[in-house]
């Protein structure tokens, strides 16, 4: 069973034959000071790929300092392309009282070139984030944390890798009520993008969750309150018709003014199987639309078996 990743991790892309997966590496425990893990993986397809990969993950605690990173190293060549792909998550993070102060830091670095031509493939991006946080609290029952992150894009333009745009964010995360009937918690995030190209205006955008959860009498009720609030860019849909065998499309085409020519407003679903000859397919699209969205949900459950007793 593959992790949900794979391709990506190996930068595959239609590999043939035999598979061989070799994976070796060595565990140290450091007992209460932590675990550090090195781990090679060696990938080949006997056609068409070859890739080597090196992991280290590090769990280390120094009195009231904990340090957590989790580094790949990833060089491979096929019979189109050879790449290098470095991803690191690193967390230093420092306890004192209730209180705690850490940074963190995140990267991806994807080249990946063609044979053919030596230039960057369109899979080639990098980005670089630096953040830095403190709260207060105990994170398993009420707290507070507050935090920034600076982020960096790159991706292809004219044949080279350059920054396209950087993001500034800031947010909140707590728990703000945490019993054993009820608790509540929250989340804020307000993004600031900034792009290279001066004819692109910035975007700012805010996201956010308040979840409340309780549960009434003895568990005989249970009650989820969830309030949500998103900024983005959705895609246009555009779309057309194609047309399948009778009985397996959805809709039917009606040529209401006569003019012989499938227009979007002509096609309606068809009230019975066998007229059904066409269906919608969604076209792909550079176009993106900003949209802002807020959501309310609530749901209550009544547990039977609680009153049954």
């Amino acid at each position: 069973m593959y992790n949900i990743e794979f391709n990506r991790d190996w930068n595959l892309n239609l590999p043939l034959g035999n598979q061989t997966l070799l994976i070796s590496g060595l565990n140290l425990n450091l007992k209460k000071r932590g675990t550090v893990k090195y781990q090679i993986e060696k990938l080949d397809f006997s056609e068409n790929f070859s890739g080597t990969r090196h992991i280290i993950e590090t769990n280390l605690k120094l009195n009231k300092t904990t340090f957590s990173t989790n580094f790949s190293a990833l060089n491979s060549s096929s019979d189109v392309a050879t790449s290098s792909f470095l991803r690191n998550q690193s967390i230093l993070k420092h306890h004192f009282h209730k209180n705690w102060i850490g940074s963190s830091f995140r990267l991806e670095d994807n080249q990946e070139k063609l044979k053919a031509t030596n230039e960057f493939s369109t899979l080639s991006q990098k980005f670089s984030e630096y953040g830095a946080f403190v709260g207060r609290g105990d994170s398993t029952k009420v707290y507070v944390e507050l935090g920034y992150l600076n982020r960096v894009n790159d991706s292809v333009q004219n044949g080279i890798l350059k920054r396209v745009n950087q993001s500034d964010s800031y947010y909140l995360k707590s728990q703000l009520v945490k019993t054993k009937k009820s608790n509540l918690s929250a989340f804020v995030n307000y993004r600031n993008l900034k792009y290279e190209d001066v004819l692109r205006n910035d975007e700012a955008s805010l996201n956010s969750r308040l979840i409340y959860n309780t549960t009434l009498f003895i568990n005989l009720f249970q009650s989820s309150s969830v309030y949500e609030t998103s900024s983005g860019t959705i895609a246009q849909q555009e779309f057309t018709y194609l047309e399948v065998e009778p009985g397996q499309g959805v809709y039917i085409w009606i040529d209401y003014n006569n003019n012989n020519i499938q227009e979007l407003q002509e096609f309606e679903i068809a009230p019975y199987p066998d007229q059904a000859k066409y269906v919608r397919v969604f076209l792909p699209n550079q176009i993106f639309v900003r949209t802002h969205q807020n959501r309310f949900s609530q749901s209550l459950n009544f547990n039977g078996s609680i009153w049954a007793k």
